[in-house]
């Protein structure tokens, strides 16, 4: 599983990297008296890389632990309702909190 989020990420990575070279090329050729020649592999090779990490492991864990977060669930409501619903007011609490420190965190690194 692993392996087809690395090599998916590889492969997009090389597309947009060819993508983004294909579109700093058309540019007008004053864009590159402002921009050196280094600064524009630098930008592409940091955007591409970061994209490769979204794709290839921030995603594949991002499903990894929502679908252990949910089976827990069914499994919880499937041994004992009563405690399911208790975990489940838990859970509307920890969005709340999540939420609230999202948008802190938004307003103060801005």
């Amino acid at each position: 599983y692993m392996y087809l989020r690395i090599h998916t990420g590889k492969v997009n990575t090389k597309l947009i990297c060819e993508k983004v070279l294909q579109a700093i090329l058309r540019q007008n050729i004053t864009y590159f008296d402002y921009v050196g020649a280094g600064e524009v592999a630098t930008r592409i090779h940091t955007d591409t890389h970061l994209v490769q990490q979204l794709i290839s492991e921030k995603v594949a864990l991002v499903v990894d632990f929502l679908s252990a977060f949910f089976v827990g669930f069914i499994l919880a409501y499937s041994q004992s309702s009563c405690l399911a619903l208790a975990i489940s007011s838990i859970f509307l609490c920890i969005v709340i909190t999540s939420t609230i420190m999202n948008k802190l965190t938004a307003r103060y690194t801005q």
